[in-house]
């Protein structure tokens, strides 16, 4: 027990920052006024802004049971306790969206692995590219409290349990589907710290 108490004190304090792999830009030459404009039009189209907590760690559970965790390559369903089921939620305000890095895996993100996300593309875990939308998904809360979890390059299409609900078990793959209302799209973020 107290080594996972120390666990995830390490795992906040690990976070503060962002992740270690994370390309920084520096704006050089810009007036405050130009800022002060650019940052007023970026905020009003924050639509996801404030879903989640910036920087924050998560489990996201499946409304099939189990966890959307990897395998090191591949995103799939895991146990609660796996090691990989913890993603750390950062927030991408220029194109308002969100993208979960693999905490056992600091420099792998979740990822759409396509040029063009559309049904049945794989989700896999990749190298962070900065404003990449392949790599942003968009949580929208459900009235059930649950959230679709839609890819920001291609909003038809959301996250999914692979296969039918009853057969959802550990190993099964995550995916993108055409979105809709099957318990297989249904997700809930279960914050660690």
């Amino acid at each position: 027990m107290k080594k996972n108490k120390l666990f995830a004190i390490i795992c906040c304090l690990a976070t503060v920052a962002g992740p270690l792999c994370e390309p920084m830009s520096i704006l050089e030459g810009s007036s405050s006024f130009v800022m002060t404009v650019e940052a007023a039009s970026i905020q009003s189209k924050r639509t996801y802004e404030n879903v989640l907590v910036d920087g924050g760690l998560y489990r996201i559970r499946s409304a099939c049971g189990y966890f959307i965790g990897d395998d090191f390559n591949n995103v799939e369903l895991v146990n609660r306790n796996d090691a990989t089921a913890i993603w750390v939620a950062r927030y991408n305000a220029e194109y308002d969206y969100w993208y979960f890095i693999s905490l056992l895996h600091p420099c792998l993100v979740m990822n759409a692995y396509a040029t063009r996300p559309v049904s049945k593309t794989n989700i896999n875990l990749y190298s962070y590219v900065a404003n990449d939308r392949s790599q942003g998904f968009l949580p929208v809360k459900q009235k059930d409290g649950s959230f679709k979890i839609l890819n920001a390059m291609n909003s038809s299409v959301a996250v999914e349990v692979s296969g039918y609900a009853k057969d959802a078990k550990k190993g099964t793959n995550i995916r993108l589907y055409t979105s809709n209302s099957d318990k297989t799209q249904k997700f809930y973020f279960e914050r660690v710290c």
